[in-house]
Order: structure tokens, then C-alpha cells, then sequence
């Protein structure tokens, strides 16, 4: 089964797939592939982008935009009765491409007023003004609201200097309610939870049945779950996008409630966004979809600190090339709806353990039928507690590809890591081939394989062990020798060899000190990474900077990172 990382190949009904074939199944694989696009085309949204990779919001209004509406809204210098609603040739823009006002403006005072003069069908624009705050002001009476077009949409967003402007709300409060609008961005606005200790709040709540085509960028969700939910189930809400946001803590003080929950939602992207929980160490995202694929897609986002499943995705998508920093575990499938056809979990680089939770496992495959888990890299385990391992196979799993991933580092002296393991010992596993990995562990190794117990229908090829420990690297079989004749065909080609790795023990702490004046920490790259935005971009704190930096480290090649 080793050729099977070749059996790729492409086809379109309607969208572009790629498709992983494999024989065990009844049918492929799928994973949405956004069509490829000119490279100031985003492959997702179909929006321009500026060159380091915005929304490119001058580019938008060359078309479509010559009847829209212009509203100001200043808490600091606005009225209501004097307000006023302008055109797109009362606007200019920033350096960072942001709008500005070209003259003096009678802007509105409160939200409610702004939001009034935005009609239905119209790419109409509202701006609130940088560095003001509303208390208690929503985005009320949204939901009858859309732009005319994917290319023409309604846009929230902000003009003058400073820091994004706030909208602090009350506990149970709902900062918008999309309901069933179409054709909207949401751009470069903070939200805020003024009463997190004592009540729920959400920064986005969609429970319509036809919502779709929705950009959020840019945003500060501080303290503010973000619901997208079809409603009634069995609906599906299409085109979210979520790029470059910060969501920070969850809505309540000690809250396992994930910072964004979505059920029902077709062609989902999160994008470049950061998701941070060193207190409460709430769950990030809880994805679920009825049916074998949602079209969704977690790529370069960075997930700190979680518990209780840091990411939870039951559905089909694919999760490429993010940074998982100190979670409880990241799980792929356990489907409430019933086993689901995966796609992919690649490129993705596993840092450190969450010493406060329970289940410190880097990936958890479960409840799936057909998943390529390659390429991503399992490391620098600090902060364990238990044994637990990078990878995991769960029950009711089968048509698995496992390969090119690297597991070194999982784990600490005092509490061994584990390579990868199997669970279940009374349901037979199928079709599950774990090849061409490198699972080399040092001292902080307990097994590199545990717990093949059911070896019928998983093979292991050409694989690459090693650990300080080669009595008791395997469980069954104690030694390679050992495991490959317990298993007999089901192993063949794999060698204990240790590999010579350029620079093995990167970690983030060593990429944060090699900035000159950074210091070896984890929590001062993060609190970097909390002031990114629009007018504060920095690359190298970003997914796809720190992830290349770990694989140079082991002799892994950079991983393009295109929009």
C-alpha cells in the first residue's frame, strides 16, 4: 500500500475535488480543493487581496459599488440628527488600504442609527470610527439585510486612526445576528464581552436557513463565542470565511464551550486565525456537519492553550498546515450522525502539552471511514502528564493513510510519550496503512507503538524507528524484531535506525529568542501574536513561519503558503 500517497488525482463536477483513491473503499476520499485562481484572486472568498494577503477593499469598489451608501458612525464625534450618508467618492484609502473619509463627515452617534441607513440589496458601507467604543450597542436588525452579490457585498468596517473600534456587550447579548443575510464582510472590528464572569455572550449568531457568502477579517473577539448553525438541521449555510481574526478565552470564566461552534455549515474556511485560551483553556473550535463532506478547511491558524478537545472537527474537511500549541487534544470525526468519508490532516505541526488536561493526545482519529493523515510533525512535548500519544486510532476507523509524518520529542522524562497507539481491542481495524513515518524518540519515549491488539487490517511499511529504549519500543513484541513477527505480512521494510535531523530540538520558545531580542518563551511569542491586525502585520508570527521553521529542523521542506 505505500504507493497509495501517489494515487492522487483530479476531476470536476461543479468544483474542483482531489481525490484520494483507495481500494478498500467504496468510494473516494473527497476534499474540496478551491479552484485555483490569478494570485490576487483568494481561492476561497473570489475577493481581491492586497499583496500581503488582505481583502483588497479599492479593488472591490471599482465595480458594483457606484450607488452604495457611505455611513460614518463616531461614539466620540457623532450625532443623529445630524448624520448623514455619503458615496464612494467621499472616500479614500489608507497605506494599509483601509477606508478613510476624503473631507470632513457628519458621521451618526450610535450603532442603531448607522445600521438604519443600510438597505437590502444595496452594497451599502458602514464605518465605525477607529478607537471609539459603543457599550451595549449591537448590530440589531440585521438579518433582512444583503448585498446584491458575492462581488458586491454589504461591508462593515472601520475609518481613522487608532485601535479597532469596540462594541462592548452585556452578558447573553448577540453583537450581530446574520440570521439569512447574504453578501456581507465584517472587517477589523473588536467585540467584547463587558460581563464574562457572570453570562454567555456570542460575537456572530447565524440560525437562518439560506445565510451564505460571509467574510469576517480582521476581527477581536474578546470573551464572545461565535455560533454558525443551520436552522432548522438538515440546512446548510455556504461561504464563511474567517480569516485572520483573534478569539480570545471563551464567553464564560471555566467554560468547555468551544469559541466557535458550527453545525450545518457547507464551504467554511478558517484562515490565519489565532485562537487563545491560557486561562480558562476553553475548546476552540467544534465543527459538525450531517453527511460525508462539509467543505470545510482549518489552514494556518494558530490554536494555544485548550482543554477537552481543542478542536473538534466532525465532519469532512481538511486541517493543513496549522499550529497547535499546548491543547488536550485535537479530534478528527465521532460524528453524532454516524461514521463520515474524511479528507485530510497535513502539514501540521503538534507543540508542547497542556498539563491541565485530560487527554493530552496530539491527533485523534475516531468514528471515520477514510482519512491521509501526512506530513505533520509531532514535537517538543513539555509539559506532559501521561502517556498519551500523537496519534491515536480509535474505534470504528478504518481506510486510513498514515504517512510521512514525524514524531520526535513527545513527551518528558517524567512522563513518556507515545508514538502512536491503537485502542480498540474488540472491533477489528481495516485498511489502515502507517507508512513511511519517522517515529524517533529519545529519553522521554515510552513505546513507539502501543496497544496493537487487532493487527488484521493495518500494515506498517517502511518506516523508520527509534528510541533509547529498543526492549520495550513496542507493545506487542516488545522489540522491532518482536513486533514484525508478532504481526507477521502485516509489516515489512520498516528498520530501527536513528536519523541524523539538522536541528531536532526546535521549539517555539528557541524560534521566539531568534529574533535577537526575544526571550526563549511560548507566552511572549503569543502575546506578539495577539496585537497582529491589519495595521500591525508580522509574518513571522504566523502559522506558516513558525511550521517551516520546526520542519528545517528536522529537513523538511517549506510548505507553500498561497491564498
Amino acid at each position: 500500500m505505500k504507493n497509495c500517497k501517489c494515487c492522487f488525482y483530479v476531476f470536476v463536477v461543479t468544483a474542483l475535488m482531489l481525490v484520494v483513491a483507495n481500494s478498500a473503499l467504496s468510494r473516494p476520499i473527497g476534499v474540496m480543493v478551491w479552484p485555483r485562481l490569478p494570485a490576487d484572486i483568494h481561492d476561497f472568498t473570489g475577493l481581491p487581496l492586497t499583496e500581503v494577503g488582505w481583502t483588497n477593499f479599492s479593488a472591490m469598489l471599482q465595480n458594483g459599488y457606484e450607488d452604495a451608501r457611505v455611513i460614518f458612525v463616531s461614539s466620540s464625534e457623532g450625532n443623529d440628527s445630524t448624520g448623514k450618508h455619503y458615496g464612494i467618492s467621499d472616500i479614500t484609502f489608507d497605506v494599509n488600504g483601509m477606508f478613510q473619509p476624503s473631507g470632513s463627515v457628519n458621521a451618526y452617534a450610535t450603532v442603531a442609527a448607522g445600521v438604519a441607513q443600510v438597505r437590502n440589496g444595496f452594497p451599502d458601507i458602514l464605518l465605525l470610527k477607529r478607537g471609539d467604543k459603543w457599550n451595549n450597542e449591537v448590530f440589531s436588525g440585521w438579518s433582512n439585510r444583503s448585498g446584491p452579490s458575492t462581488q458586491a457585498r454589504i461591508i462593515l468596517a472601520s475609518y481613522g486612526i487608532g485601535p479597532r473600534p469596540t462594541l462592548n456587550v452585556n452578558a447573553n447579548t448577540i453583537m450581530i445576528n446574520i440570521g439569512n443575510s447574504q453578501n456581507l464582510i465584517i472587517s477589523g472590528i473588536t467585540g467584547a464581552h463587558a460581563e464574562w464572569e457572570v453570562g454567555s455572550a456570542s460575537g456572530v449568531v447565524t440560525t437562518g436557513s439560506s445565510g451564505k457568502d460571509i467574510l469576517v477579517e480582521d476581527c477581536f473577539f474578546d470573551r464572545l463565542g461565535n455560533t454558525v448553525q443551520a436552522f432548522p438541521r438538515g440546512n446548510q449555510l455556504k461561504g464563511y470565511s474567517w480569516r485572520r481574526n483573534i478569539f480570545v478565552e471563551n464567553s464564560q470564566q471555566g467554560s468547555l464551550g468551544a469559541k466557535f461552534f458550527s453545525e450545518g455549515a457547507h464551504d467554511l474556511l478558517f484562515e490565519e486565525n489565532l485562537f487563545y485560551s491560557p486561562v480558562a483553556g476553553n475548546r476552540h473550535v467544534y465543527i459538525a456537519h450531517e453527511g460525508d463532506n462539509g467543505h470545510i478547511e482549518l489552514r494556518r491558524n494558530i490554536f494555544y492553550a485548550s482543554q477537552r478537545v481543542g478542536v473538534t472537527f466532525r465532519t469532512a474537511g481538511r486541517m493543513h498546515n496549522n499550529l497547535i500549541v499546548r491543547s488536550d487534544r485535537t479530534q478528527y470525526g465521532r460524528n453524532a450522525y454516524g461514521p463520515f468519508y474524511g479528507d485530510m490532516v497535513d502539514y501540521n505541526v503538534f507543540l508542547e502539552r497542556w498539563p491541565k488536561g485530560t487527554d493530552i493526545t496530539g491527533l485523534r482519529l475516531e468514528h471515520i471511514h477514510g482519512v491521509s493523515v501526512f506530513g505533520n510533525i509531532f514535537t517538543d512535548g513539555i509539559g506532559a502528564t501521561n502517556t498519551e500519544p500523537a496519534i491515536r486510532i480509535e474505534s470504528e476507523t478504518d481506510a486510513a493513510e498514515i504517512y510521512e509524518n514525524v514524531v520526535g520529542r513527545w513527551g518528558t522524562v517524567e512522563n513518556k510519550g507515545t508514538a502512536i497507539s491503537f485502542s480498540d481491542r474488540e472491533t477489528p481495524y481495516s485498511a489502515i496503512n502507517v507508512y513511511d513515518n519517522e517515529f524517533q524518540m529519545g529519553d522521554e519515549s515510552d513505546r513507539l507503538v502501543a496497544n496493537y491488539f487487532n493487527p488484521g487490517g493495518i500494515t506498517f511499511t517502511d518506516n523508520k524507528f527509534y528510541s533509547p529504549y529498543p526492549s520495550s519500543a513496542f507493545l506487542p513484541g516488545n522489540t522491532i524484531a518482536g513486533f514484525q513477527a508478532e504481526i507477521g505480512e502485516n509489516e515489512s521494510g520498516s528498520e530501527w535506525v536513528k536519523i541524523d535531523y539538522p536541528n531536532p530540538d526546535r521549539s517555539l520558545r528557541s524560534y521566539n529568542e531568534s529574533f535577537g531580542s526575544g526571550t526563549a518563551s511560548t507566552e511572549e511569542f503569543m502575546l506578539e501574536a495577539l496585537q497582529q491586525s491589519r495595521y500591525n502585520w508580522r509574518a513571522e508570527y504566523t502559522a506558516c513561519a513558525v511550521n517551516d521553521y520546526i520542519r528545517e529542523g528536522f529537513g523538511k521542506d517549506k510548505v507553500e503558503c498561497g491564498y
